[in-house]
């Protein structure tokens, strides 16, 4: 489930991410033509993108550091897996 402040983040984490790619198609362009000015001016925008992103994938939980900081809710019921269940039980059989 997914709440109105996580949608946003979320969304706030697309744009980020495509107005990355964006950036880099336009530096990549800057760049082959020789133009140092616009390909810096592009970078800088790449850079705060990747950093917005960042701190969304945080938000988040997509990061190793963030996910590890995750904390899951007690009482949580464990899935049952019957092929676990089968091996368990002739586990005990033994």
């Amino acid at each position: 489930m997914v709440s109105r402040l996580e949608a946003d983040t979320i969304a706030t984490y697309c744009v980020a991410q495509s107005e990355w790619r964006a950036a880099a198609s336009h530096l990549n362009a800057a760049l082959r033509q020789g133009d140092r000015s616009a390909a810096d001016s592009w970078s800088k925008l790449q850079i705060r993108l990747f950093d917005q992103a960042r701190a969304c994938a945080n938000d988040l939980g997509l990061t190793i550091t963030s996910r590890c900081r995750l904390v899951l809710p007690e009482g949580t019921p464990k899935e049952v897996n019957p092929f676990e269940r089968m091996m368990e039980e002739r586990m005990r059989r033994a």
